[in-house]
């Protein structure tokens, strides 16, 4: 089955259990294989504030963290929060950002407001009450394991 992003998150994921196994969905951040240094450190300080692993929304954490940055990129080239200054700047980021999702260079323009791009992109699919890549292993293992504040994967049908 292929579905949208939100068959990531864990209301699909706990409560599909087993037959969740093999839906896929485009990603633009997949927690079990994060792409560079920056989600990697995203992924540890996310579960060392909130104490959630997995994530119960990755998608949504990561690219909310990754316009947040990019916002402060921008108010920063506009030397402050006057918003004609903060979308002028938005429209021409004068240095790339590496972000937990990929790497922001000049993401909008005048003309294009849409910062997720294909590179940004990429098919996940569910296995064993998690959501991986195509480059995961066949179990994919937690980035670094703490304890889970949600709710486990209810038991599957019989």
């Amino acid at each position: 089955m292929i579905t949208s992003w939100t068959s990531a998150m864990s209301n699909y994921v706990n409560n599909a259990a087993k037959n969740g196994n093999g839906t896929m969905m485009p990603q633009t951040f997949i927690e079990t294989t994060p792409k560079n240094e920056t989600a990697k450190k995203f992924i540890a300080d996310y579960r060392a504030k909130f104490k959630e692993e997995p994530m119960a929304s990755a998608v949504s954490a990561a690219q909310g963290y990754d316009s947040m940055m990019v916002l402060k990129h921008a108010i920063t080239q506009a030397g402050g929060t006057e918003g004609v200054k903060v979308k002028a700047a938005l429209e021409n980021l004068k240095e790339a950002m590496e972000g937990v999702t990929g790497t922001y260079t000049k993401p909008y323009s005048s003309t294009d407001h849409e910062a997720i791009r294909p590179a940004n992109t990429q098919m996940g699919h569910v296995k064993d009450g998690r959501v991986i890549g195509k480059d995961a292993p066949a179990v994919a293992p937690a980035v670094e394991s703490v304890p889970s504040a949600a709710p486990s994967a209810a038991p599957a049908a019989k």
